[in-house]
């Protein structure tokens, strides 16, 4: 899996790892974009029901373990996310002598795409019933022990490339010569034509920065944009370049990577 590329030093990286070299003549002055492999974003998000507070952290916090191991970059559940992992999550008490206590347990669980028109790539239930224990939250402890491992196995299963069918790609586009009032204007124009493309599900601006000049601004917008790599065997810029001849965008061969 892909290792997440931070967005400060794209512009730098990008030339050492380009996958392709566009150069735009569409806009204010000729400029470049170059992409670069990045990792899909994932949010994991749980529902509690009252009482199950405790079992939904320990959850969370495994399926968390399990995604973040693998390449994948985890994001917090009210930012933007290419997958969503969620879990829907009750804990009752079966059985209680003292502060002897036995709890069952019940995680719903549900992989969607929303840059996919909320694909669902998987949902499964879970149900377990912990081992006494004394005290409520050893006895937590003791139903998290039977159904963590449960989820994040199959969080391993499914969270997977081959099950997503859907890869991610950071592009830095340099428009030169630029007047602040077109910044809008050119990043609508992009996002349009990369949308509009058939195999890409979403393009996002996700940074941006703006170097004054004399005769006009430099200004670099960083793209997030998900994509079916099987629909696209050519990248994602070069089917934009193709598709969106409007957008005068000529494809230039990849810088060679010195090794």
């Amino acid at each position: 899996m892909k290792q997440p590329i931070p967005i400060l030093v794209l512009a730098a990286t990008a030339a050492a790892f380009s996958t392709g070299c566009v150069s735009v003549t569409g806009f204010d002055a000729p400029c470049q974009a170059r992409s670069v492999e990045d990792s899909l974003t994932i949010a994991v998000v749980t529902d509690a029901a009252k009482g199950g507070e405790a079992l939904a952290a320990g959850i969370k916090s495994a399926a968390c373990k399990n995604i973040s191991s693998r390449g994948f970059r985890l994001v917090d559940g009210d930012q933007p996310a290419d997958v969503i992992v969620g879990f829907g999550v009750s804990q009752t008490e079966y059985n209680r002598a003292g502060d002897f206590i036995v709890y069952d347990g019940a995680v719903n669980a549900r992989v969607s795409v929303p840059a996919d028109s909320n694909r669902i790539i998987d949902q499964k239930a879970f149900s377990a019933r912990g081992e006494r224990a004394l005290g409520e939250v050893a006895a937590t402890g003791k139903l998290r022990e039977v159904l963590a491992p449960q989820v994040e196995t199959w969080v391993n299963e499914t969270v997977t490339a081959k099950k997503l069918s859907i890869e991610a790609v950071a592009v830095a586009v340099e428009y030169t010569h630029v007047k602040a009032s077109r910044k809008v204007v050119v990043v609508d124009e992009f996002i349009k034509a990369a949308k509009g493309t058939d195999g890409i599900r979403d393009c996002q601006l996700i940074g941006e920065t703006w170097l004054p000049g004399g005769v006009g601004a430099t200004y670099t917008a960083t793209y997030h944009i998900i994509y079916d790599a099987a629909a696209l065997p050519n990248g994602p810029l070069n089917t934009i370049a193709l598709k969106n001849p409007g957008l005068k965008m000529s494809v230039l061969p990849a810088p060679v990577i010195a090794r």
